[in-house]
């Protein structure tokens, strides 16, 4: 196998439960860097641990590998027991990296990286709870007719502008929290 078919196994297999890919860089025709480039380009696949394996001893290798986004370094000849471990490890720091990714996703708008309303819910009722003596002002504002902006400037456009006024009201809460 070289580096370009290891690639399309992974991606075509992304829902089958790959939970590591152990790499060598050294293939035929296409080789481990290639791999490494188009993976860490791949945000479905970079939560897939990818560890060396390589006879390659130098600095540099082992530092561009993890520029490009590799989980661990293993230089041969190796233990078999130490790489079992290493292999596990990195396992679990994905899976931990899975749940945590897949929590926030839940809780927070992909396009403006603000709550969803039921994490607002909930931080609110938390909020009203814990310092039920103090006084809230609470805002909510729709923006009415909002499908013209998309229709006349584009969707990118509409989602710049919603961007924008998410960041906005980010910053001026900061600004009056202090």
């Amino acid at each position: 196998m070289n580096g370009e078919d290891g690639l399309n196994k992974l991606k075509h297999s992304l829902s089958s439960g790959i939970a590591a890919v152990l790499l060598d860089l050294v293939m035929p025709e296409t080789d481990g860097f290639y791999f490494l480039d188009e993976y860490s380009k791949t945000d479905e696949l970079r939560c897939i641990p990818v560890i060396v394996s390589t006879m390659s001893s130098d600095d540099e290798t082992e530092t561009r590998c993890l520029k490009m986004g590799v989980w661990d370094f293993i230089r041969k000849p190796y233990n078999a027991d130490i790489i079992k471990f290493r292999i596990k490890n990195c396992i679990e720091r994905s899976e931990l990296y899975i749940l945590k990714e897949l929590k926030y996703r839940e809780d927070f708008d992909g396009l403006t990286d603000i709550y969803k309303k039921n994490k607002f819910f909930t931080a609110t009722r938390n909020l009203l709870v814990e310092y039920a003596d103090d006084e809230f002002v609470f805002i909510r504002f729709d923006l009415h007719k909002f499908q013209l902006i998309n229709r006349f400037y584009g969707v990118s456009e509409g989602d710049r502008l919603i961007r924008y006024i998410a960041d906005f009201i980010v910053e001026d809460a900061e600004k009056r929290h202090v």
